[in-house]
């Protein structure tokens, strides 16, 4: 009888071990493919959260770390390894989600790319991370008497193979998206405040006609933002002084936010603006960075601040 049961426990704790490994491994796959193909998304969020530039080129590794620690718990190679990194992701991730509570900041980290669905906001992605993290030590306590590093097979040469793409692509990618931001916020002309430049842009024939019209007579501060967004609260003050210095007629704000949030965000900061409300799709097609201010005057884009709105005394005609 003794033998039957050890035999039946022996066969659920298998079982589980199997699942827990099966629902990591898909988990981490998962995601990394979601961030690898959406990578300009998950470093603007990271960038957005004040997080520094060699900080936001490195994140571009994570998504390559994650397929392969999936793979690795796939197909048994190096597995109790991956299953200690997997868990310092979790634990590093877990510190990052309790710092973005803290600081109030309610926007998901991007984890999943662009399956909104799957981006919880911090508190929700934290209760995530401990069911996983759960599941990580439940398998590091089943594997406990492995070595960390089996013998190098074929398997493992396979890995490695795959490897070297997954890794190239990522790099690549954060290197034409650098690129891009670079590009994006340069100046040209003469010397002008950080993030700022002058442009000559046709405001109706611009792509940000598509979400607010405006009167062509009159004189407009378009401010593209996220009420979650650390950078977005802090520059705020700068935006509004641009109608109190009567630099412009009137700030219209643009966001992809939900309108409860967008309320909660002018209540805080005496916002009295109007937030026309876009798809996070359209608004990226404008505005990659948050937050970004446009000044329009008759028709006509003559400024951009990209990243940092500068207070309306030091703005340069």
């Amino acid at each position: 009888m003794n033998l039957i049961l050890k035999r039946m426990l022996s066969s659920r704790t298998r079982l589980a071990f199997n699942f827990s490994i099966f629902f990591i491994s898909v988990l981490f796959i998962f995601s990394g493919f979601a961030k690898i193909f959406n990578l300009s998304d998950f470093q603007i969020s990271l960038k957005n959260q004040n997080f520094p530039e060699y900080f936001i080129f490195i994140s571009s590794l994570i998504p390559a770390i994650e397929i392969l620690i999936g793979f690795c718990l796939a197909f048994n190679i190096v597995r109790k390894l991956a299953l200690w990194i997997c868990f310092l992701m979790l634990l590093f991730f877990s510190v990052y989600l309790v710092w973005l509570m803290i600081s109030g900041i309610e926007s998901d980290c991007g984890c999943f790319g662009k399956l909104d669905f799957l981006n919880f906001s911090p508190t929700w992605a934290l209760v995530r991370n401990g069911i996983l993290g759960i599941g990580v030590i439940y398998s590091l306590w089943q594997v406990r008497q492995e070595p960390l590093l089996s013998d190098l097979s074929a398997k493992s040469i396979a890995l490695f193979l795959v490897a070297m793409p997954l890794f190239f692509i990522s790099g690549t990618r954060a290197h034409v998206w650098q690129g891009d931001s670079q590009n994006d916020t340069q100046v040209s002309a003469n010397h002008f405040p950080k993030g700022m430049s002058k442009q000559s842009i046709i405001f109706s024939q611009s792509v940000i006609a598509e979400v607010t019209s405006l009167h062509r007579d009159s004189t407009y501060f378009l401010y593209v933002y996220n009420p979650n967004c650390m950078h977005c609260q802090m520059n705020i003050e700068n935006v509004k002084s641009f109608q109190r210095a009567k630099v412009v007629d009137k700030i219209i704000g643009i966001s992809w936010e939900n309108e409860e949030n967008i309320q909660d965000f002018s209540k805080k900061f005496a916002v009295s603006f109007e937030t026309m409300r876009a798809s996070k799709m359209q608004i990226q097609r404008f505005a990659p960075i948050l937050p970004t201010g446009f000044l329009v005057r008759r028709d006509t884009i003559v400024a951009r601040f990209n990243g940092e709105i500068i207070p309306a005394y030091l703005f340069l005609e």
